[in-house]
């Protein structure tokens, strides 16, 4: 009565600080399930990736091989094999990138979850 209101207006701006308060932790928790969402569906397409280069790995691997015997007994150019070896290196080096990122990817869903890495 003597406050001319003043009370009824603290109470609304407090209502409304709660509620914007609410929204902000309803958009985090949004966020972080969209983070571990994406982490897990990186994980699988990752894994995938890995084993697709794996075979290609392989493949190169037994390629330079032959190629290399071949030009032992005088049937390829020097050339020929550099460019197989060449392309298994590449596969190599493309598999060390994918399984960094893997484990990058790794990291990133376990600090999603709530994760740290102090003892």
């Amino acid at each position: 009565m003597f406050t001319g209101g003043a009370l009824e207006a603290q109470l609304d701006s407090a209502t409304a600080d709660q509620e914007a308060a609410i929204a902000a932790f309803g958009q985090s928790v949004l966020r972080a399930f969209e983070e571990v969402e994406t982490a897990l569906t990186n994980e699988t397409l990752y894994e995938e990736r890995e084993q697709y280069l794996e075979s290609v790995v392989e493949n190169n691997e037994r390629a330079y091989e032959m190629e290399r015997n071949r030009y032992d007994v005088g049937q390829t150019a020097l050339l020929s094999v550099l460019q197989i070896q060449a392309k298994w290196i590449g596969a190599r080096v493309g598999l060390v990138r994918i399984k960094n990122e893997r484990l990058a990817q790794r990291v990133n869903l376990h600090l999603a979850l709530g994760g740290s890495f102090e003892s």
